[in-house]
């Protein structure tokens, strides 16, 4: 089944980011790791942790 995740920016730098995985009819997920997310996103610190789409597309 498909789940959604979503991210919301609290603060300045990256530990202020919140994600957090739903199911399609918007409970939440709460047996996903987001820490997935966070270490994924580090890499982009010096975009504050944002992904393109032309990065999604070419991403390996």
């Amino acid at each position: 089944m498909m789940t959604y995740l979503g991210a919301q920016k609290m603060g300045e730098g990256s530990e202020h980011w919140q994600y957090q995985w739903f199911w399609p009819d918007r409970s939440i997920k709460a047996d996903e790791n987001t820490a997935r997310c966070y270490s994924c996103h580090q890499s982009r610190q010096d975009r504050q942790f944002m992904f393109t789409f032309t990065d999604a597309l070419s991403f390996k």
